[in-house]
């Protein structure tokens, strides 16, 4: 009787596409990604173009890692306690103004210091540790006949946005000759993505049984 009750493949993502939530998560993590690649692949080129070698440069990938990892822990255990949209979208608004402030010190200040540098840096880079309440929050928008499908969903487009990321901040790149300007690009998407996230419906209201919408 269960095997019967499952649905295909094909209706499961025909209710997965048919539900707002999947175009406007959807939207959100295209637009996370952009920033979040933009970020990530130009940290240590943002460093050295400030007049830093590789081996200092590379270790703000470290101190980050670090941070990022804690990060992951506090923010999921605040999202068990509070509502997980306004989780997501005030760390990735926070991610959009260390964006910012990275950008414009790097264009603005005519010798950066290293441990400023470092600082930006692990900040951005640990505010990414929300990758993991962002997953878990598109799966609650989900029944659970269909939660693996919305989430595969959600997981493939956001790859419009890993791709697309390094590729714009590139262009900007090779036409200003300032590697920071890659952090404009962070800047904007994270904001724009913070806006979209504070739309979602409640996660806390889909355990009382309403709807995603």
């Amino acid at each position: 009787a269960t095997e019967k009750s499952r649905l295909s493949a094909g209706e499961a993502l025909k209710r997965v596409l048919k539900m707002p939530i999947s175009c406007r998560f959807g939207l959100f993590y295209i637009i996370y990604q952009v920033g979040y690649m933009a970020a990530t692949q130009y940290y240590v080129a943002s460093i050295q173009s400030a007049g830093f070698d590789l081996g200092a440069a590379s270790l703000a990938i470290t101190w980050g890692g670090i941070l990022t990892i804690l990060c992951e822990l506090v923010l999921g255990s605040l999202s068990d306690r509070m509502e997980r949209k306004n989780i997501i979208g005030t760390v990735v608004a926070l991610s959009g103004i260390f964006g910012l402030g990275y950008f414009g010190y790097l264009t603005n200040v005519p010798a950066p210091s290293l441990m400023v540098c470092y600082i930006f840096v692990a900040l951005i880079s640990a505010s990414t540790g929300v990758i993991t309440v962002i997953m878990t929050a598109a799966g609650e928008y989900y029944d659970e006949d269909i939660r693996a499908t919305g989430t595969g969903f959600i997981g493939t487009v956001n790859l419009v946005g890993r791709y697309a990321g390094p590729w714009i901040a590139g262009m900007i790149i090779d036409a200003t000759g300032v590697v920071g300007n890659s952090f404009a690009i962070v800047a904007v998407s994270m904001i724009i993505a913070a806006v979209v996230a504070f739309t979602f419906p409640k996660t806390r209201a889909e355990k009382s049984g309403l709807k995603a919408a």
